[in-house]
């Protein structure tokens, strides 16, 4: 390949990846855990992914099952969800449910 090429190809590799990492959140009428990537929870001070502090599972398709490993962390689970902008409101501290497409 064409030497002139290879900084273009590095920047569409890293495109394509951030296209595949926004198509991992699309809400497309089933509970996605991915939704959750973007969103920190402060834990102890630090930033941290809701997955690192939390067992996130998918248990209906409209539903969203958050089981935090330590009792403290629930309501900061609550407050980053809560304070983010992905449209959904936790039901209780472990179980967010999502609105049908009609609903948003």
């Amino acid at each position: 390949m064409d030497s002139r090429l290879n900084p273009f190809q590095d920047k569409m590799e890293k495109t394509l990846n951030n296209l595949e990492e926004e198509y991992a959140g699309i809400r497309a009428g089933r509970a996605n855990p991915h939704i959750l990537d973007k969103l920190r929870v402060d834990y102890y001070g630090t930033p941290s992914p809701i997955q690192s502090v939390a067992n996130v599972s998918v248990p209906e398709p409209r539903m969203i099952q958050i089981q935090p490993w330590e009792a403290s962390m629930v309501k900061e689970i609550e407050k980053a969800i809560n304070c983010s902008d992905i449209g959904i409101n936790p039901v209780s501290y472990t179980h967010l449910t999502l609105p049908t497409n009609r609903e948003v």
